[in-house]
């Protein structure tokens, strides 16, 4: 059985201290005196880098998130997810669990189904590239 992450994260108003290095400073956040602080309220995420998760607005990714998207468009190759940012995120068909033909993606996943998604890239052109987030990879059912 995969062992599971633990996920501690903590709400942060501007001027919180986050961390005493400022070498960890990353998005959201700002330093004084050699240490790092809160520059907006959000959510506190401290792995390599501490940054903080807006609490509105729209979402930029990092590598490791898992989050939860909508298939926004299917190419010959790619699914296009709409994760809620700004920026473009793509999951190759290759991530997908097992082999599969192009012309069997949208029997997988179509056009409006939502599914969990592991951010494994972000490039510094802000493309994001995904990967299932569970072994038991898998669309959800969405009530109308």
């Amino acid at each position: 059985m995969k062992k599971q992450e633990k996920i501690d994260k903590t709400i942060v108003v501007p001027g919180d201290l986050l961390s005493e290095d400022a070498a960890k400073a990353g998005e959201g956040t700002y330093v004084e005196n050699g240490k790092v602080y809160a520059l907006i309220y959000g959510l506190a995420d401290e792995r390599e880098k501490t940054r903080v998760i807006p609490l509105s607005g729209k979402y930029l990714p990092a590598i490791g998130d898992v989050v939860i998207g909508m298939v926004a468009d299917i190419s010959f190759s790619n699914w296009k997810v709409d994760i809620n940012s700004p920026y473009e995120a793509l999951m190759h068909i290759s991530e997908y669990p097992r082999r599969i033909e192009s012309s069997e993606m949208a029997k997988i996943m179509g056009v409006g189904d939502l599914a969990i998604f592991k951010v494994v890239d972000v490039d510094p052109s802000m493309k994001i590239e995904l990967a299932p987030g569970r072994v038991s990879f898998g669309c959800c059912e969405v009530a109308e």
